[in-house]
């Protein structure tokens, strides 16, 4: 199995390199290089806990180190819909918190603090 998903890594990487050569755009797939699987919520939990903290973290700052690409590769990891996770419920309850803020946060208005009339509102 190991040889099998290092063969894989390495076709990948080869064939990554020639289109380079060719002055291709290099498109590196988010693949578990452990599994050779496409990296996704629940496939592998070393993975799921080290994005759960990315995105915890990220959501301490409001988001203002999240770039569009950034955005994008977190809701595509999680979702749609996230699959069940294998933490504590209260986890569980912040992490989808914290995925539907920056579901809803706008692009172009990541990383702005809320304002207080904004808080107000709510």
């Amino acid at each position: 199995m190991f040889l099998d998903s290092f063969d894989a890594t390495v076709d990948a990487y080869r064939r990554q390199l020639q289109a380079l050569a060719r002055h291709a755009p290099l498109e590196l797939p988010n693949l578990n290089l452990d599994t050779g699987e496409v990296t996704r919520a629940g496939n592998y939990l070393p993975t799921d806990a080290t994005y759960e903290q990315l995105l915890d973290s990220l959501s301490d700052n409001y988001f203002a180190a999240v770039t569009p690409d950034l955005r994008r590769q977190l809701l595509a990891f999680y979702g749609p819909p996230p699959p069940p996770h294998p933490v504590k419920d209260r986890q569980w309850r912040e992490l989808l918190n914290e995925l539907a803020e920056l579901q809803d946060a706008a692009p172009d208005k990541l990383g702005a603090a809320p304002t207080l009339a904004a808080s107000s509102k709510e």
